[in-house]
């Protein structure tokens, strides 16, 4: 259960066929390799210091964005052109960016955080509690 958070992400990337602005930095920085010798190692390095009112905002963000996803899945799925794909991808990527920074997150952030809760086993039970409490109310 604690790879909870990880898991939708790869549903994510799965949803929105792998085009959605950063749902494929989510999934590179969940799922990847240590950076090569030539790659950035900045990019979404996990925190040391995260607040629990950090986690509790992200909490809520995670939620927003997983409903924005489900909300749009019936409709990617059912585009049949490519434009038309285009457009409610960039209105869902609109909509997430728009969830994400109502809580105070930009997408690199939000992926930062993510990589960050992934990599200790006790943010990854917070949040996933933080989730779970979210989805209730």
């Amino acid at each position: 259960m604690r790879q909870f958070i990880a898991h939708p992400v790869m549903f994510i990337a799965l949803l929105s066929l792998g085009s959605l602005l950063w749902t494929p930095v989510i999934h590179a920085q969940v799922h990847s390799q240590p950076p090569s010798a030539g790659q950035s190692t900045q990019q979404a390095q996990p925190r040391k210091d995260v607040s629990d009112k950090e986690l509790q905002a992200f909490a809520k963000a995670y939620v927003e964005v997983q409903k924005i996803q489900e909300s749009h899945q019936g409709s990617l799925k059912n585009a049949q052109d490519p434009e038309q794909v285009q457009k409610l991808q960039q209105k869902t990527n609109a909509e997430m960016t728009k969830a994400m920074e109502k809580q105070g997150f930009t997408p690199e952030a939000y992926t930062q955080m993510l990589a960050t809760i992934n990599s200790d086993n006790t943010l990854n039970k917070k949040v996933l509690d933080l989730v779970q409490k979210e989805r209730a109310d």
